[in-house]
């Protein structure tokens, strides 16, 4: 329900059908209070407060749900709300909150009867409801709060309860945890970044923590406002090669493979032929092997331009 849903008897006003004034209470907020519930997205109606037989009209001063017993004749039946309850009186801006009031008719004549939802004081929502003589009925409001805080609720003048309306805790998850590259040598560092959105209805401090193999290697704190996400970027070095697990917050990352650098050595040469003339081209070859972890291109060694050439045997 919205603001511009409610419509409810002001101050001092009166309703000229029904006879009835129903000032609101001091410190109750006004039409301040009036947008703190919505109401199954209905219409809220201020509604005509009291009760009418199902044979004819209400009288020229109207009836009301608040009147006295000598008001009462044979074709005005006595009705009025005789207890109400609420679902819960600690509950969250999204949570929804039932309000039962129960109905008695103790006349012999069947009437109808207008409930009004009040929240601190102010008339909310209004159901008509007819009950048969000697007998009870039920009416259930339902809706949630738009704002934190303490409210008091009833139908018609029967106290429902107090109830006091929480935004919801901080709630953290993460949405998305990605690693530079899972292949690295020894001592090289690898960049592991994490997107941590707080899903809760409250600001808070989320820490963050890198793992690897279970163990937390790296922690950070950040601070997220509710419906946000920030990502946490980290950078971690392996001391010793081997294959590891990463993770955030015990969700998984990648396997991380961490291996020594490339370390070349050259384990055969061999030469087109031993003697050659000035000037004269000649093919060596060499076999170089990778005793390191990691692949990487081995440069062959050239001879610097200008350098002299090795003599002639």
């Amino acid at each position: 329900m919205h603001s511009s849903q409610v419509r409810s008897v002001e101050e001092g006003e009166s309703d000229e059908k029904t006879g009835r004034r129903d000032p609101l209470p001091a410190g109750s907020g006004g039409s301040d209070r009036r947008r703190f519930l919505r109401l199954c997205g209905t219409t809220l109606l201020a509604g005509a407060a009291g009760c009418t037989d199902t044979g004819g009209d209400a009288d020229d001063n109207g009836s009301s749900n608040d009147q006295d017993s000598d008001n009462e004749t044979a074709s005005q039946p006595a009705i009025e709300v005789s207890d109400a309850t609420v679902s819960d009186t600690e509950i969250y801006l999204d949570e929804t909150l039932e309000i039962t009031g129960t109905i008695e008719n103790e006349s012999d004549v069947e009437g109808t009867f207008y409930a009004e939802l009040r929240i601190d004081g102010t008339i909310i929502e209004t159901k008509e409801v007819t009950v048969g003589a000697g007998e009870t009925e039920s009416v259930t409001f339902s809706g949630t709060f738009g704002e934190p805080g303490e409210y008091e609720v009833g139908v018609n003048d029967a106290h429902a309860g107090t109830v006091v309306v929480e935004r919801r805790p901080p709630e953290f998850e993460i949405r998305d945890a990605s690693i530079e590259k899972t292949t690295i040598a020894v001592g090289e560092e690898v960049e592991v970044r994490a997107t941590v959105a707080n899903v809760g209805g409250r600001e808070g401090t989320f820490t963050a923590e890198l793992q690897v193999d279970g163990l937390s290697v790296e922690t950070q704190d950040v601070t997220i406002a509710a419906g946000d996400e920030t990502t946490v970027p980290f950078g971690y070095a392996f001391e010793n090669p081997g294959r590891y697990e990463v993770s955030v917050n015990g969700v998984a990352v990648a396997a991380v493979t961490v291996a020594p650098p490339a370390e070349f050595d050259v384990t055969a040469t061999a030469i087109e032929r031993t003697t050659v003339r000035i000037g004269e081209n000649v093919e060596v070859r060499a076999t170089i092997a990778n005793v390191g972890g990691l692949e990487e291109r081995s440069r062959p060694r050239s001879r610097r331009a200008g350098s002299p050439s090795p003599p002639a045997r």
